[in-house]
């Protein structure tokens, strides 16, 4: 997938301590991700016999990352300098996973792979992952800037590395879905000690002909700790719906994200969203 693209986003605050005041930014661009992330990407299945299946997914975004810069899922670009100086983007891995699937039993995934929220809360969005301009999703992910205020916020990081996921076959329509993961982040040069990551979810979907609910919730917790008395916790849930009435195809999405750091300093956010799909021409 290659996407280049233009957009003027503008973003305006007003804050209430004090006295009140304004701050409008306007950023106009062009380049990588407006409407899809730039992508390459492999996935396989190999059927096993017996209404067995092994699947894998290998897929990199080709965002030219840079120093200090994000990548268009929301996910934070990394950059690494030689020992000359000079900076080179590293590709960002979005899945990394291999997994079995059973026809009776379902499917279990090893790797880094999406958190079952993404699936979740993109059902509910008329323009599902895609980089809408306006839509909820389009916000980079802020649980790292507690002090972030943003009319658009995606509550949630699309992808979770070394995640255990296992999602239930359908019966009489639904499907459930668990995950865990637990990994470390290592500190520069070995200036700082391991940051500790760790992540537990669940959803549950249903469909009943042309309707389809989803829920889900999240608990992640951020240690560092080690070095600074760092953490953060992190509760999230979502509910979404989507319903097909033919020519329109109506959508909705509601989620709490509530983030809470080792300084007592907390951001709660309630983010909804509704749309519809229909034809033009």
């Amino acid at each position: 997938v290659l996407d280049i693209g233009y957009s003027d986003v503008k973003n305006e605050t007003t804050s209430t301590a004090g006295a009140v005041t304004s701050a409008k930014i306007s950023n106009t661009g062009n380049g990588d991700g407006s409407l899809a992330t730039s992508r390459l990407g492999f996935r396989g299945t190999e059927d096993l016999g017996g209404g067995r299946k092994a699947n894998f997914q290998l897929e990199y975004d080709l965002t030219d990352a840079g120093t200090g810069s994000t990548r268009a899922d929301g996910q934070s670009a990394s950059a690494t300098t030689s020992a000359a100086g000079t900076t080179y983007a590293n590709w960002g891995a979005r899945y990394s996973w291999v997994g079995l699937e059973d026809a009776k039993l379902g499917q279990l995934r090893l790797g880094q792979q999406e958190t079952t929220m993404h699936s979740v809360f993109t059902a509910g969005l008329a323009g599902a992952a895609n980089n809408a301009i306006g839509s909820v999703y389009s916000a980079h992910d802020t649980v790292n800037s507690i002090s972030d205020n943003s009319a658009t916020i995606r509550p949630y990081s699309v992808f979770v590395s070394r995640a255990i996921t296992y999602i239930s076959p359908v019966m009489s329509g639904v499907r459930f879905e668990v995950q865990s993961a637990a990994y470390n982040t290592s500190g520069a040069s070995g200036a700082v000690a391991d940051i500790r990551n760790s992540l537990n979810a669940a959803s549950l979907k249903y469909s009943f002909g042309k309707l389809n609910l989803a829920a889900a919730v999240q608990s992640s917790k951020t240690d560092g700790s080690a070095t600074a008395n760092d953490v953060t916790d992190r509760d999230t849930t979502a509910v979404s719906a989507n319903y097909n009435f033919g020519v329109v195809r109506a959508f909705a999405v509601y989620a709490e994200d509530k983030v809470s750091n080792f300084g007592g300093t907390t951001r709660d956010s309630k983010t909804t969203e509704i749309g519809l799909q229909l034809p033009m021409g």
